[in-house]
């Protein structure tokens, strides 16, 4: 049976005698500390395990949305609109995702990372930070610090702010390699 409270929330009156309003206050309460509860367990794993249980998380709530009888239905790298996910269940998807994570995830997130696997490694490196790529001024720093030169044998150039983690990695590679 589907979980109707929201549907079940908008219906009723604005005034709500108090015995109401402390269940749903505490409803509220409850489900915001296990969202807390799961990001802090997340943020707690090392990266790989982290990585590891996004993907399984996603791939549970992909079989749910589905109805299939186990996340290992779901392949990790076979594209998730190759296994019956549309444009709808997509938004749905994200929208689960968004209450199980805690965080606001893009619209397109199964667009744009379609596969189990590629979406837990995104999601991993974005919500956490502290274990994905090195920040920018990281980067910097450290070609700085090495008299790394540009294509034109000058300096490195200083406005790298607005690369991206993976831009910028492609970059010291290639300025390391000479």
């Amino acid at each position: 049976m589907p979980d109707a409270r929201a549907a079940y929330r908008a219906a009723l009156p604005a005034q709500l005698p108090a015995f109401y309003r402390r269940i749903l206050a505490a409803e509220t309460a409850a489900a915001e500390a296990q969202v807390a509860s799961a990001h802090a367990g997340y943020a707690a794993m090392p990266a790989r395990e982290r990585t590891e249980a996004i993907e399984r998380l996603i791939r549970e709530t992909v079989a749910t949305l589905l109805g299939l009888a186990s996340h290992l239905d779901v392949e990790r790298e076979k594209g998730l609109f190759d296994l019956g996910i549309d444009s709808l269940t997509a938004i749905d998807l994200k929208d689960r995702l968004e209450k199980s994570l805690g965080r606001k995830l893009r619209t397109t997130i199964a667009l744009d990372y379609p596969t189990a696997a590629g979406m837990a490694t995104y999601l991993a490196e974005t919500l956490f930070p502290a274990a994905g790529p090195p920040p920018a001024a990281a980067v910097t720093d450290s070609l700085r610090a090495q008299g790394a030169t540009g294509a034109n044998g000058g300096a490195a150039e200083d406005d790298l702010g607005g690369l991206t983690a993976s831009e910028l990695e492609r970059l010291l590679e290639q300025e390391l390699k000479g």
